[in-house]
């Protein structure tokens, strides 16, 4: 029985296509952590991870590392349960900060899952140089969150939302007490942007007065 037997009912024209081609997390908190655990579930067969950063106490909650893993490294952590679902696989955690001179993958799908608007717009600009698949750029704040088809086809539309960001910051916290919810379901957002073949261009939404804008 193949593992994603059930699974490829609903995206049977592009499931093969996401297990085979590379995926690229840069970011590997919050919305990061759980975008892995989906991607080790689906089987990618090769998965690059990008993170700098090791485990606090404070990641805990909201980011859903366990007590034995603070003073670790993000990408090892994030790897280790990457194979633990997907122990055929091939997992590179580059355990440094994002590097454009890097020689990333042709064709991959590319997941922002950063806090700067500076780091997005420079993996976005990167990325053009090597035809991604899809980028999926994943922001929220404690009950918001936005998530991003980033079309490298009209790059102006895209910048033009990290331009507003700037000009329009969101002072909301990411607290233990409502990241962990909303990380998942930003991650879940994206994965299913990832998978399918029309996704539109941003969902944005509030878990507090369940109200989301699809626009395509």
């Amino acid at each position: 029985m193949d593992r994603n037997e059930r699974f490829s009912v609903l995206y049977q024209n592009t499931i093969e296509h996401f297990i085979s081609t590379p995926h690229i997390v840069i970011g590997c908190g919050a919305i990061g952590g759980p975008i892995i655990k989906i991607l080790g579930q689906v089987g990618v067969d090769r998965l690059i991870l990008w993170d700098h950063d090791i485990v606090e106490l404070v990641n805990v909650g909201p980011q859903g590392f366990m007590p034995d893993e603070i003073n670790d490294l993000k990408v090892h952590s994030r790897q280790t349960t990457f194979l633990q679902l997907t122990p055929e696989s091939e997992c590179i955690p580059n355990e440094t900060r994002f590097r454009k001179t890097y020689e990333h993958e042709q064709d991959a799908y590319w997941w922002l899952c950063v806090d700067s608007l500076d780091a997005r717009e420079l993996i976005f600009n990167t990325a053009l140089d090597f035809s991604p698949h899809k980028l999926i750029d994943t922001r929220m704040g404690g009950l918001n969150y936005e998530i991003y088809n980033a079309d490298y086809n009209n790059p102006d539309r895209y910048l033009d939302t990290i331009t507003y960001a700037r000009e329009n910051p969101v002072q909301e916290g990411c607290t233990s007490r409502s990241t962990p919810h909303t990380a998942m379901l930003s991650a879940s957002i994206g994965i299913n942007m990832g998978l399918t073949e029309n996704p539109p261009f941003s969902v944005i939404g509030n878990m507090m007065d369940y109200n989301q804008e699809v626009v395509w």
